[in-house]
């Protein structure tokens, strides 16, 4: 999890400061490596609802669909009023934020780390 969100973030600042052609497989990456993150999140949800994985699972899900839903018309908001760019130098920095919460985990039987 920790080379996912660190690769994340560096894509996400590379896409802010490039222009064409070479925006695609930018994209492509930081496609794969951000969408990679949601499975290990579910994978520690599991890990530690060991009797109840299915009611983990569900309520893991759906509060990932609403906050999704809500965090994608925020941007939209925010890139209306302040651009497109700085939403993806904004996203890039932030997601830094999250790389020492990755250390605060506790471990588990399937170290996500």
């Amino acid at each position: 999890m920790l080379i996912a969100i660190l690769i994340s973030s560096i894509l996400t600042l590379l896409v802010r400061f490039t222009t064409g052609i070479l925006l695609v497989p930018l994209l492509i990456g930081l496609g794969f490596f951000a969408l990679s993150i949601g499975p290990i999140y579910l994978t520690i949800v599991q890990d530690y609802l060991n009797s109840n994985k299915a009611l983990g699972n569900g309520i893991f899900m759906s509060m990932n669909f609403l906050l999704r839903s809500l965090v994608i018309l925020l941007v939209g908001l925010i890139g209306d009023a302040f651009g497109i760019q700085n939403i993806y130098l904004a996203g890039g920095v932030l997601a830094l934020f999250s790389l020492p919460i990755v250390f605060a985990l506790p471990e588990g039987k399937n170290n996500a780390r």
